[in-house]
């Protein structure tokens, strides 16, 4: 049986390791959005990116992208986009 510091060690590992984890392949996504490979390849994109800071709309289409921003620009929600 664990004592209660056992306990408060094991209980900060397994929620610390996880974090740990997820922080390594940030430099991978932060290279992604900046349009370079792994390997350090630029390449070019057919669409630009795009950034928002509340809401997403993602299609294959420009014209549903943009019907979509239109209903959340108007106070809708995701249901009303969809």
């Amino acid at each position: 049986m664990l004592n209660s510091t056992a306990k408060r060690r094991l209980t900060a590992l397994i929620v610390l390791l996880p974090a740990l984890f997820l922080g390594v392949d940030m430099e991978n996504a932060e290279a992604q959005i900046a349009g370079v490979a792994r390997d350090g390849f630029q390449y070019e994109t057919m669409r630009s990116p795009a950034m928002g800071l509340r809401g997403v709309v993602a299609t294959s289409q420009p014209l549903a992208a943009n019907a979509g921003l239109d209903i959340l620009k108007k106070g809708g929600n995701a249901i009303d986009a969809a």
